[in-house]
């Protein structure tokens, strides 16, 4: 079991970066890196309590220490907003300028802005699901 965690420690060290290229590139890891591949096992109790141990979705908490560095970066941007007097309509410019700084953990790219919904946000690696704040 020390084996199989030593690559969930692995990709926890990797960067927000390195994370969403093995990610893109290996479409499949969402769906098994939660499953601990236990093949010594021969009895079904053994079997059992492996499945009670293993530790479910562990790449949700890989990806929020990286996610939580982007919620910093989104409250520093609507904070940076606010003090400048960012008018919406150039919300989006604001944005790509700090991108080196204060962009988007995985990409490094800009941060998204919707003017609809008056928010910052970035996509989750895992899940797709915006990671926002509303100004």
């Amino acid at each position: 079991m020390y084996e199989d965690s030593l690559e969930y420690i692995r990709i926890a060290d990797l960067s927000p970066q390195n994370l969403a290229i093995l990610v893109n590139k290996h479409k499949d890891i969402k769906e098994s890196m939660h499953l601990i591949g236990i093949p010594f096992l021969y009895n079904s109790s053994g079997e059992l309590v492996a499945r009670i141990a293993r530790i479910e979705n562990i790449h949700a908490y890989i990806g929020k220490g990286h996610n939580l560095e982007g919620v910093r970066r989104l409250a520093w941007l609507k904070i940076s907003s606010k003090v400048a007097v960012v008018p919406l309509d150039q919300m989006q410019q604001f944005l790509d300028v700090r991108a080196n700084d204060l962009g988007n953990p995985y990409t490094s790219g800009p941060m998204k802005w919707d003017l609809k919904k008056s928010r910052i946000f970035f996509n989750d690696i895992f899940d797709d699901k915006p990671v926002e704040i509303y100004l």
